[in-house]
């Protein structure tokens, strides 16, 4: 069985082939890729440029990372994005002029759609951070498929994250999956091909803190499963009862790292396990929420940092840490 070790591809050896009962070459390549990647055509494909921008593209999204502006023990994780996390500008700028007036800052926003979240991602930015209680993240994921040194087909698809908090005092962060923009060239056994998602709480502070998980998080489904889905959307909260932290503020903190599976039909190999980039959700016990969101208002006034409550992509070191 030959194998392919480059970068661009799921894992090591995800470029595989493999023998059929009718002895042809199967062989198929997965690449997870920024989520502003164009799917290549057909054309693209078999002349080599679409499969060399593919390549390219998912070397530079090779490997976890976490926002830019994270700080606390998540900060220290993995690696943190070249890039800044795309903000609007009401959120430092506004806070440092409320800090010298003296004025209420407005209550940033809850909520984010999705077409928010495409339209600011867009670029190659791993994160888009609307305020401290709404983010996302997402990542292309393509699959292209040959028998016997020739193109068979393609499939090509997107995965957005965006994380939630509805209010203060509430201690349930909402975390939206949609896979959308799919693409297919020609004739790939998209019927087979699998995506399972791993949607737990990575790592936690303090470690003895417990997370209880709901929503509708799929086990798993096809390609051509999602793609028949109007929308293909699936929600997982993460709830942390009050009493498991540590401190005064009963302080829990967390790495949400999900990860995707790509499971591709036999004999056929070459699928893996991919990394989605990392949000960091943060618990306290926000007993006093307005005069809490003041406080960590002015702080962040101060400091010139981009702040979140119950943190999605950033995160407000604690007193003492």
């Amino acid at each position: 069985m030959a194998a392919a070790t480059a970068m661009a591809l799921l894992i090591p050896s995800s470029a595989a082939t493999a023998a059929d009962p009718n002895n042809d070459e199967l062989r198929a390549e997965t690449y997870v890729v920024p989520i502003d990647t164009p799917a290549p055509s057909f054309g693209e494909l078999r002349d080599g440029s679409g499969t060399a921008r593919l390549e390219a593209a998912a070397r530079a999204a090779a490997g976890a990372v976490t926002a830019q502006e994270t700080v606390g023990p998540a900060a220290r994780y993995a690696p943190k994005a070249k890039e800044p996390s795309a903000a609007p500008a009401f959120t430092v700028p506004a806070a440092k002029a409320a800090a010298a007036k003296k004025i209420d800052y407005p209550d940033p926003p809850r909520s984010m759609s999705l077409k928010e979240c495409q339209d600011n991602l867009k670029g190659g930015a791993p994160f888009y951070v609307k305020s401290r209680f709404a983010a996302c993240t997402g990542k292309g994921i393509g699959v292209t498929y040959w028998k016997n040194k020739k193109l068979v087909g393609s499939s090509f698809l997107k995965f957005y994250i965006r994380g939630s908090v509805a209010k203060d005092t509430d201690r349930e962060i909402r975390f939206d999956y949609d896979v959308t923009d799919f693409a297919v060239t020609k004739t790939p056994p998209t019927s087979g091909q699998m995506f399972r998602i791993n949607y737990q709480i990575k790592k936690i502070w303090p470690a003895s803190a417990k997370v209880k998980n709901g929503g509708n998080m799929p086990r798993g489904r096809s390609f051509d499963d999602l793609r028949r889905m109007k929308p293909a959307h699936f929600l997982h909260t993460a709830y942390v009862d009050a009493g498991h932290g540590s401190g005064p503020a009963d302080l829990v903190q967390a790495v949400y790292a999900p990860t995707v599976k790509v499971e591709l039909p036999k004999p056929y190999t070459g699928g893996g396990t991919s990394q989605f980039p990392l949000l960091a959700p943060k618990w306290d016990a926000a007993k006093n929420p307005e005069e809490l969101h003041r406080r960590r208002e002015a702080r962040a006034a101060r400091c010139g940092e981009l702040l979140l409550h119950l943190d999605l992509a950033l995160q407000h070191e604690p007193e003492g840490a």
